[in-house]
């Protein structure tokens, strides 16, 4: 009867610890990754990248981004499909006490699903796409490949001023495919 009891509680304590490892591991909400606000009176502003240096992918624009410094942390892959796109990340960041989530799509403008043709003609009309039955915002380059989803609930100055730095570059990195 005793060596049972140990061999219950042995069992109710490595399981006890099983948990308390998985729940150190799992990401939480409070951990993304923290784009910081710079005084842009005290420093220079970044010089631009140059989108020659990228693939023409999403990949190269996912890395074109991360090296204008306007996106960190993971890239997560989403759910492309749904909207017709040939590929799309997301990321998640905080910056200026908000929680930003900048995704990335590419269409393959030649090839494109019913989903896709769908999405690009809403983009077209009111800058807007559905979702799973939500209207979501988005910016679309002149040629339709490339998509920007910009999320960020706090729109003050500084946040809005960073929305207009990440449209902004990635702007630059659609725009050079279609210059040459």
């Amino acid at each position: 009867m005793l060596r049972k009891t140990l061999k219950n509680l042995f069992a109710a304590v490595l399981l006890a610890a099983f948990c308390l490892s998985l729940a150190s591991c799992a990401p939480g909400a409070a951990q993304a990754p923290e784009l910081t606000v710079s005084d842009a009176s005290q420093e220079e502003p970044p010089a631009p990248k140059d989108p020659a240096n990228y693939d023409r992918d999403v990949q190269g624009l996912c890395s074109y981004l991360e090296d204008c410094g306007v996106a960190v942390g993971d890239r997560v892959q989403m759910s492309f499909d749904v909207i017709g796109a040939k590929n799309g990340y997301k990321y998640n960041y905080r910056y200026n006490g908000s929680t930003v989530q900048l995704e990335v799509y590419e269409f393959d403008t030649a090839n494109l699903p019913e989903a896709g043709v769908k999405t690009l003609e809403t983009l077209r009309v009111s800058g807007k796409f559905d979702v799973v039955g939500t209207l979501v915002d988005g910016t679309l380059s002149s040629d339709e490949r490339f998509l920007l989803v910009y999320t960020d609930a706090k729109n003050d100055e500084v946040n809005a001023a960073h929305r207009d730095h990440v449209t902004a570059c990635f702007d630059r990195f659609a725009e050079y495919g279609t210059a040459r």
